[in-house]
């Protein structure tokens, strides 16, 4: 019997090829669709649950409160954890990485790579993270001084083998290390990565003498980031309950000077990810985009559902006569149930494979497509039970939405056809209603898009107080050089041609900036404020076309510049509250020589950071390099050139500003992309149901288009008397739209710190697209229903 129910519904399928290729593309699309969205909010949600103690590790950070003035860092002092692990019984282990810069130098048999994500560890760190080791045992791992674990990859590329045991390398031109172990490569979505470790004993001078000092500035000094395993029947809030007592016992007496309070924040492992951003702490992720992706995912769906819905109602109103004559025959109302069902699991079969094709066949093309937007679905994370489940639900939906009502007919009903139809579609009006739900998906889908859209774009425009056109970073690691060859290489690259102007500086907008406190006087209290630091030297404000507030920049001929000299950004003078008018004032002895107008270093999902500027070249930092040529390629090989004369020895190592800036919204960027995509398919879905319900609606008034015709009617009437109630259902879609967008924007703006609004153009925009889209499918449509014979219309029926 169900080979019977299976045979008949393919009948019907291959007799109208256009409902059912229409009904596949929706589910297809709609399906795979939602797989990609699940892959990828998968993949962000499960960052650090690789690991075996994933539920039981967490990352300590700290909320460092002072007047106006509050900074949570990712970096807390070096005894904060061995410490905290002695007093608090609820913590069994504990464990700290010191991040070896952002970068360093590795020398590796006579080849020099850079390396970022290195760290100084404690050796209990495969305790709390248990990497698995191809070579070498945890037991033996960074027990003592100058022992260095690597990964398979690092050690690929500096040995050319996994089995690097034994082997040297030296760090930063410096620290010579033994590979004593290696380890299976991370995955990508882990926060902290882990390439390379190195004992923590092999720490030199004043930093190593912290590790053992009890005294309370060693608690808040911002140099490690610190982990602590909890005991399997512990909870974090045992660590929270006893902190006060720690606090005041270790850390009050230096919170005291600071006159500070300070909040311990304990995130679990795989949160840390997703927490806001902090002061020494990497990129993170977003949940509010996770969550637009998501609902996104699921309006395709019910999009693809109500689309199908109304096909299926087309489809059935050119087979009534076959239904009645199938009920006149015996067939009982379960029997037509059943095999409506049988049609329905074909489609959603047949659509299910295809979403599985686009998934394995073009997936590597759609991702790259959209620049890493996307990550590595498939099936690997579980797609394949979130597939069956998709499908089961869209069996029932779609068939509980579209072919009840038609079960329960009287035989003689569906012999009459569809001169009874219009009757019934007035007193239920499914089709119009799944056509305005569509639309007002559609709709929140495209004024979301727009906004996300303008969003990114205001970022990537905004004021920041200088110029980033042209400008080539090129990254200084030349630690054991004199800071005279700096200078050299400066002026050798003043002589190119091709170069404008060329400027050093320690860091560049995006990094984290080191830090410096200074006491100051709030309402007759001292009090101390943190800000962040940055070196330039004099020709560094005129090549960023820098605005001066008030004052002068740095003059190299003035030697009281470079000792007691201080520019303040426009934040930092509003943050440390010193007034007006400051030039010739001075700070903790340093004379404020300038105020920099609207100077912005930092991402503006934050406030803009206040900076205090001060002269000084150094041999880590950058050389800014202004070009005049729109050759870049000539550009890149003089400056390289030239930095092979001074440093043949350290890579070439170059990026552009505004690609610096660009990044910083590398994930806004990204999944503004993604929205967009989903959106544009759910315009396509939305049309692909609108077909189904015009079809449907120009059969019932086929005979009315033919009498129309013999009596003189253009075809451009026909189409606006036919279509000009599209008007109506996309006014009721966008109103219903607005609330929705509203909200859903207001909570993802709170994300920013500097913000566009909320237009109303955004809204009109997004109606107009979604009208424009269903004027041209109800034109392409109503145009081949008026182009037929009005003698073959009249004999309709």
């Amino acid at each position: 019997m169900i080979r019977t129910y299976i045979t008949i519904a393919f009948k019907y399928l291959v007799r109208q090829p256009a409902y059912s290729v229409l009904s596949i593309l929706g589910f297809s699309i709609a399906f795979a669709s939602l797989f990609f969205i699940y892959s990828h909010v998968s993949y962000q949600s499960s960052f650090d649950k690789h690991l075996e103690t994933w539920d039981r590790v967490y990352r300590l950070s700290g909320e460092i409160n002072l007047p106006d003035n509050e900074n949570i860092h990712a970096r807390l002092g070096p005894r904060l954890a061995p410490v905290m692990k002695e007093e608090i019984p609820a913590i069994v282990q504990m464990t700290r990485l010191i991040a070896i810069e952002e970068k360093c130098i590795v020398t590796a048999e006579d080849q020099v790579f850079f390396e970022d994500h290195v760290y100084f560890a404690d050796s209990t760190v495969f305790q709390l993270f248990p990497l698995q080791f191809l070579h070498g045992t945890p037991q033996n791992a960074l027990l003592t001084k100058g022992q260095t674990i690597i990964s398979e990859s690092i050690a690929q590329k500096f040995f050319g083998t996994t089995d690097a045991l034994g082997k040297e390398i030296k760090i930063n031109n410096d620290l010579i290390l033994e590979v004593t172990g290696v380890t299976r490569d991370l995955p990508e979505n882990v926060h902290h990565k882990m390439h390379m470790l190195v004992s923590m004993k092999s720490l030199q001078g004043p930093v190593l003498e912290r590790l053992d000092g009890n005294d309370s500035e060693n608690f808040w000094r911002p140099s490690a980031y610190h982990f602590i395993m909890l005991g399997e029947h512990n909870s974090s809030s045992e660590v929270e309950d006893a902190f006060p007592a720690f606090y005041d016992k270790y850390m009050a007496e230096f919170g005291n000077f600071l006159k500070a309070d300070f909040k311990l924040i304990i995130t679990a492992l795989p949160d840390v990810h997703f927490t806001p951003q902090f002061s020494y702490d990497f990129p993170k992720g977003n949940r509010t985009y996770s969550y637009l992706l998501v609902a996104a995912g699921l309006f395709l769906l019910l999009i693809a559902l109500l689309n199908y819905a109304n096909l299926l109602s087309a489809s059935l109103a050119s087979r009534t006569h076959s239904l009645g004559i199938f009920k006149i025959n015996g067939a009982e109302r379960s029997h037509i149930f059943k095999l409506l069902i049988a049609e329905s699991l074909i489609v959603i079969v047949v659509s299910a494979a295809v979403a599985w094709f686009m998934l394995t066949g073009v997936e590597t093309w759609f991702m790259e497509g959209l620049g890493g937007a996307l990550k590595q679905s498939g099936f690997q994370t579980g797609s394949f039970m979130l597939l069956i489940l998709l499908v089961l639900a869209a069996i029932s939906l779609a068939f509980m939405l579209s072919v009840i009502s038609r079960v329960y007919r009287q035989p003689i009903s569906l012999l009459k056809g569809d001169s009874i139809q219009g009757a019934e579609r007035k007193r239920y009006g499914f089709g119009k209603g799944s056509i305005i739900m569509q639309f007002t998906f559609s709709v929140i889908l495209i004024i979301s898009s727009l906004l996300i859209t303008r969003q990114v774009q205001y970022l990537l425009k905004a004021e920041t107080g200088y110029n980033t056109d042209n400008i080539v970073q090129v990254k200084l690691h030349a630690e054991s050089a004199p800071v005279e060859k700096i200078f050299s290489f400066k002026q050798e690259l003043k002589k190119g041609p091709m170069v404008e102007r060329v400027a050093y500086s320690s860091n560049v907008p995006g990094e984290t900036f080191a830090t410096a406190h200074f006491k100051i006087d709030v309402d007759g209290q001292e009090a101390s404020k943190i800000v962040s630091l940055l070196a330039i030297d004099a020709d560094y404000i005129p090549l960023m076309q820098m605005e001066l507030k008030e004052g002068r920049n740095f003059d190299p001929d003035q030697p009281t510049d470079s000792q007691t000299g201080i520019i303040l950004n426009e934040a930092c003078i509003s943050f440390l509250g010193l007034g007006d008018s400051l030039v010739g004032k001075h700070i903790q002895q340093m004379e404020i020589l300038a105020v920099l107008k609207n100077g912005k270093y930092n991402s503006l999902h934050e406030e803009s950071r206040p900076v205090a500027i001060y002269f000084m070249t150094a041999n880590r930092g950058y050389m800014n390099v202004k070009l005049n040529t729109a050759d870049l390629t000539g550009a890149l090989k003089y400056i390289e050139d030239t930095y092979d004369q001074f440093f043949d020895n350290i890579p070439f190592e170059y990026g552009f500003l505004d690609q610096t800036m660009e990044e910083m919204y590398r994930n806004d960027i990204n999944q503004s992309k993604l929205l967009g995509v989903f959106t544009i398919l759910s315009i396509v879905i939305a049309n692909i149901g609108l077909f189904g319900l015009v079809s449907l609606l120009n059969r019932k008034r086929i005979r009315e288009i033919g009498i129309r015709k013999v009596n003189g009617a253009l075809k451009w009437q026909i189409v606006v008397l036919l279509g000009k109630q599209l008007v109506l259902w996309v006014a009721i879609a966008v109103v219903i739209a607005i609330p929705v967008t509203w909200y859903i924007s207001r909570l993802w703006l709170q994300n920013f710190a500097s913000r566009t609004s909320f237009s109303w153009w955004i809204v009109l925009l997004g109606g107009v697209i979604i009208l424009l889209s269903a004027m041209i499918t109800t034109a392409a449509m109503t145009l081949r229903a008026s182009s037929r014979n009005p003698v073959e219309t009249l004999r309709y029926e």
